[in-house]
């Protein structure tokens, strides 16, 4: 079975006084984490949210716009898109990422289902051997309320050498991953918006 544990990457100076604190006010202090263990205490898989400031159909098009990821992910040598289902259902892309020791390649699936506000991401060729990601989306008007959930596995034989039972290692390099993921389509999608904007407004 698993359970969640919810962690909040902020802090908060608690007064004697009684203090209410929203989602919404924590999410304006950042993405918000959520790390899933098994109830031995064993990692799962990591999920953060944050909210991007911005429409979502351009942060849809954000996130597929995979051969762009090399000029604004950090790491990203490669991201070459190599199958575009005529349908627009799915994509599949190869990756390079400079990595410690090694550079990892890889080639992603992306399964799309806009009108379901969601993708999924899976892992089909190369490292990284059965990993997977998610990311879900609500539209709130000029801004879209993003959750992006990810499960790397399979990542460094040399790092897993250490890993102890609790999945340490692999628990932190996944709230990395996914924070640097999500931290960089909100800076692209944010700076994309507000070009826009300023072009509109000329």
């Amino acid at each position: 079975m698993v359970k969640k544990i919810s962690i909040f990457l902020f802090i908060i100076t608690l007064s004697t006084q009684t203090l209410a604190v929203t989602l919404q006010s924590l999410l304006d202090n950042g993405p918000l984490l959520s790390i899933n263990k098994t109830s031995d205490g064993v990692f799962e898989s990591v999920m953060s949210m944050t909210v991007i400031h911005a429409p979502f159909d351009l942060v849809w098009n954000t996130i597929i716009d995979i051969n762009n990821y090399k000029n604004y992910m950090n790491r990203v040598l490669k991201s070459k898109i190599i199958n575009e289902d005529e349908n627009g259902l799915s994509i599949t892309a190869e990756f390079e990422i400079d990595a410690p020791f090694f550079n990892m390649d890889y080639t992603l699936k992306h399964i799309l289902d806009k009108n379901g506000k969601k993708i999924d991401v899976i892992q089909v060729k190369g490292d990284l051997e059965g990993s997977k990601w998610k990311w879900e989306f609500e539209s709130q008007d000029e801004k879209t309320l993003v959750f992006y959930s990810g499960k790397t596995i399979n990542f460094s034989s040399f790092l897993q050498k250490f890993e102890d039972k609790s999945k340490t290692i692999s628990m932190g390099i996944n709230i990395a991953s996914v924070l640097e993921t999500l931290n960089n389509i909100k800076r692209q999608s944010e700076k994309i918006f507000t070009e826009e904007k300023l072009r509109n407004n000329q």
